[in-house]
């Protein structure tokens, strides 16, 4: 294994510690040789994750959509980057490219990185870790924190998005 895809957020206003996580993953795949391939946002988990690899020696290929370009906000960490149309090419060509993938903490949209790579597996991973408890994401709303004190992941804004709708009948 020496390519590890990481999905994560693109946030700066999450938690602390999930950011320490990050840190300690990217110093280790740098030590150890590990290329990261990743979002490549100057964001969040992912510049996070970006700066402790390059720190610890690591390489970086950065998957950047044109949106991100457009924006501006594209990492000059990458060794290398891949420029894809959208947000979906991304998936797909981080999925090609990875020899492992790991989602970090993260909001709606590292949810559907996730939900497309199970989906393309057809089968539910042999094993997931659970940094900090983040699955619960999937058990209760993102915008609620895991820990009393702690930031949610999606921005409260999203909660829409989740409600549900009366059931017919």
């Amino acid at each position: 294994m020496k390519k590890i895809g990481i999905f994560c957020s693109a946030s700066d206003t999450i938690d602390r510690v999930y950011f320490d996580r990050a840190q300690e993953l990217g110093h280790w795949m740098g030590e150890n040789g590990m290329t990261l391939v990743y979002g490549g946002a100057d964001l969040g988990l992912m510049d996070c994750i970006a700066q402790a690899v390059k720190e610890a020696g690591g390489n970086i290929v950065g998957v950047v959509p044109s949106k991100l370009e457009e924006k501006g906000r594209v990492s000059t960490l990458p060794d290398s980057i891949v420029h894809t149309h959208n947000l979906s090419d991304r998936k797909d060509i981080m999925t090609e490219q990875a020899e492992v993938l790991v989602a970090l903490p993260g909001g709606i949209g590292t949810l559907d990185e996730v939900f497309h790579v199970m989906a393309g597996l057809n089968r539910l991973p042999q094993q997931t870790g659970d940094i900090l408890q983040h699955q619960r994401i999937l058990r209760q709303p993102a915008w609620h924190p895991a820990r009393p004190g702690q930031a949610g992941v999606c921005p409260a804004s999203a909660k829409p998005l989740f409600q549900r709708g009366r059931q017919p009948g």
